[in-house]
C-alpha cells in the first residue's frame, strides 16, 4: 500500500489512514502488507524530493526477487 500524504503522520494518532486500510485488507483476508510512504510534501521543497527518493527506493527493494540461498 503506498500512501502519500502532506504531513508527518506514520505511528501517530494522526494516521488514521494505515489502521484503516490494514483492518479492511484483514477482513478480506489479506494479512501481510507493506506499508509505504511518501509523507511530507507539503512541508518543503526539500522534504517532498526527499520523502519522495525514499519511497521509491523503499519500492524498488520491495520489487526486486528473493534470492535463494544454496
Amino acid at each position: 500500500v503506498i500512501h502519500q500524504r502532506g504531513g508527518l503522520y506514520p505511528g501517530t494518532a494522526r494516521d488514521t489512514q494505515t489502521p484503516y486500510v490494514r483492518d479492511s485488507l484483514a477482513f478480506l483476508g489479506i494479512t501481510d502488507v507493506q506499508f509505504v510512504y511518501a509523507e511530507g510534501l507539503a512541508i518543503s521543497e526539500a522534504s517532498k524530493v526527499e520523502s519522495l527518493a525514499s519511497a521509491q527506493r523503499i519500492l524498488r527493494n520491495l520489487a526486486q526477487p528473493e534470492r535463494i540461498a544454496a
